[in-house]
């Protein structure tokens, strides 16, 4: 059977939907969901087997010519990206270094800039405090994309913890993001920042000295500027970091690294004061949001904002 052919304008959330829609079908053993999952799924299945969400999104991208999910998500996006000028929304998968990454975009009507929020390991895009601090950026009027810098598998065997701890592994993928980023027409003349997380941030600070000449600003909440520390002397962007007074050791160590910096950049180090290390407290999350958007908004200094 040929392959299907993508409309013009796919919508992934529909295919979600049918894939949750041929798990139910193939459980309830209807004939024509059972020969799709036949032809399509790229192993046999044996009777007993149950039918997972996994198995049908295989089966839904193998029916369009795709070899797998991932590859069928990153293809509806790069579809979406490619229509026009208008931003996406939402999940899309970005390929670097012949990996798919996971990245969360959220568009203003009007954005005055956009921040890239990387992430690594266990403190990823859906953890509670760098989905508030993406939320408000965007209230705030700035295009936050969340991305994770390790994919999940990579998060489950990394029980040691050597990639997220990786800093040039981390680095590398963030100036693929950005290198991607700068191709997309919806991105042109919007000033770039970087907000970091533990790992992240030190991959932040990494990934600017790479390309100083799109990088406007970086914020490490709650990161590990330190371990950055080879590179800190070339980072030419203002930086803001974020930490907590409860975390004495990272406070100490982030209060440390800002003396790596060239005397003539601009830094600060700001402490909240009663908040630990990860600035998970709901007060010092929202504080720490608080300063990210006002350094972004003193340091990108959009050349025409957008409307979306």
């Amino acid at each position: 059977m040929p392959a299907r052919e993508l409309p013009a304008r796919p919508d992934l959330e529909q295919y979600k939907k049918q894939a949750k829609e041929l798990v139910r079908e193939g459980r309830e053993a209807l004939p024509d969901a059972l020969a799709r999952l036949r032809e399509f799924h790229p192993r046999p299945l044996s009777g007993g087997e149950p039918i997972r969400l996994a198995d049908a999104q295989s089966v839904i991208a193998r029916e369009h010519g795709f070899a797998s999910w991932p590859s069928f998500v990153r293809a509806i996006s790069e579809n979406k990206i490619s229509q026009g000028r208008v931003a996406p929304q939402g999940e899309i998968l970005v390929r670097v270094d012949h990996t798919d990454l996971a990245m969360d975009i959220c568009f203003p009507q009007i954005a005055a800039g956009a921040v890239v929020m990387a992430t690594a390991g266990a403190c990823g895009r859906f953890h509670p405090r760098n989905l508030y601090v993406a939320k408000t950026l965007c209230r705030n009027g700035f295009a936050a994309l969340q991305v994770d810098l390790m994919t999940e598998d990579e998060e489950l065997n990394d029980s040691n913890q050597d990639l997220a701890r990786n800093i040039g592994f981390l680095g590398r993928r963030l100036v693929g993001i950005t290198e991607w980023l700068t191709q997309q027409t919806w991105w042109a003349n919007l000033s770039l920042g970087y907000w970091g997380s533990a790992t992240g941030a030190a991959a932040a600070l990494l990934a600017s000295t790479v390309r100083p000449d799109i990088l406007r600003a970086i914020v490490s909440s709650g990161g590990r500027a330190d371990l950055a520390g080879p590179w800190l002397w070339k980072v030419k962007s203002p930086t803001l970091i974020v930490v907590g007074s409860q975390g004495s050791v990272w406070m100490n160590l982030n209060r440390t690294a800002t003396d790596w910096f060239s005397p003539n950049i601009n830094r600060r180090l700001e402490i909240i004061a009663g908040a630990s290390q990860s600035l998970t407290e709901q007060p010092a999350a929202e504080r720490s949001a608080e300063l990210a958007c006002g350094w972004f908004r003193e340091h990108l200094c959009a050349q025409g904002n957008q409307e979306r």
